[in-house]
């Protein structure tokens, strides 16, 4: 079994959204056990360990949370053959668990109530709660920190933190490539070309690429378009074909394939060439969230992500004003 890879960069500290400060988690620690890489869209099984280390007040309860965004599908409590299983060990009396079949984030933003648990009386300290995930469906898109949030709730309000469970989710099996060339040339100019490979749900796969011998060609030619080489960049897990040359002005597409495999391809966006340019075009995104509100990420991780795999040219962070979080919440 070959190991999934990490999309995660070397240097950056990676983030959940609406994240939780050390200094709040003094209700207890969550270890996640299992895999720690999982595929996006797959079926996993796998634990997360509560330590409970300051007493939970009668009444309480422990709600699990996901992001708001998050298309894991619903949890379930009654059939342990059947996919979304959710059960929970413990040594607490009279353990209760439900599951919403429709999350709600009401007054849990930016997260959503997938489930929780009540018991009867306190759970004292050093109590331990092992809850176990069976064959659930994980969400189905990529993303280098996937978290589980445990908090303590009362008359449905949050009144505390135990902590995150914390995953990386990826693409899966090898299903087309995406390619982004340069929108604008002149005849002969140099240009590099990023091909990027994707699982069927367009995330970049975490199969190991390094070794994937690629082919580039232009759309209506049978001819191999000569470039200098292709390059494969072992952070950013994506392939560049530097120096094609384009002779003629005109409208051209690119298209790359796999060797051995005829029915991985892609095509790129159209390249304008012509001898004069006034203006040139870029390709970027305007508006995106961080984990400081109400999104993902710290930004740094987000522009990586839109270099690595959206092959952008430019990235803005464009967070709402804060106060989703309540006091508990350190920005």
């Amino acid at each position: 079994i070959i190991p999934l890879q990490s999309n995660r960069i070397h240097g950056i500290e990676y983030r959940a959204g609406g994240y939780l400060h050390p200094e709040l988690l003094t209700w207890g620690s969550v270890i996640p056990e299992g895999p720690s890489i999982m595929v996006a869209g797959n079926q996993v099984s796998f634990d997360v360990v509560v330590d409970i280390r300051k007493e939970i007040p009668e009444g309480s309860k422990i709600g699990i949370m996901l992001h708001f965004v998050s298309d894991t599908d619903p949890f379930q409590t009654t059939d342990p053959l059947k996919p979304n299983f959710l059960s929970c060990e413990s040594s607490l009396d009279d353990l209760v668990i439900t599951a919403y079949n429709k999350p709600s984030r009401a007054g849990y933003f930016p997260y959503r109530r997938f489930a929780e648990i009540g018991w009867k009386g306190a759970a004292k300290c050093n109590t331990k709660m092992i809850f176990k995930f069976k064959n659930c469906f994980i969400q189905t898109y990529e993303e280098t920190l996937f978290n589980i949030r445990f908090a303590i709730l009362s008359n449905d309000n949050i009144t505390g933190y135990i902590g995150d469970a914390n995953f990386e989710i990826v693409g899966g099996e090898i299903h087309h490539l995406q390619l982004v060339a340069p929108a604008c040339m002149v005849p002969f100019e140099k240009g590099d070309c990023k091909i990027v490979v994707f699982d069927r749900y367009n995330n970049k796969s975490g199969s190991d690429l390094s070794k994937l011998k690629l082919n580039l060609r232009i759309v209506g030619s049978d001819e191999p378009l000569a470039c200098e080489q292709i390059i494969y960049d072992k952070e950013r897990r994506y392939h560049i074909a530097k120096g094609f040359k384009l002779r003629k002005e005109g409208v051209y597409y690119l298209e790359a394939g796999i060797g051995g495999n005829k029915s991985v391809t892609g095509i790129s966006n159209p390249i304008i060439v012509r001898k004069n340019w006034d203006d040139k075009v870029y390709f970027g995104d305007l508006h995106q969230h961080s984990y400081y509100v109400d999104g993902r990420g710290v930004p740094a991780a987000n522009y990586e992500y839109a270099i690595s795999t959206g092959c952008l040219d430019f990235l803005s962070m464009m967070d709402h004003l804060g106060g989703f979080f309540g006091p508990a919440m350190i920005r």
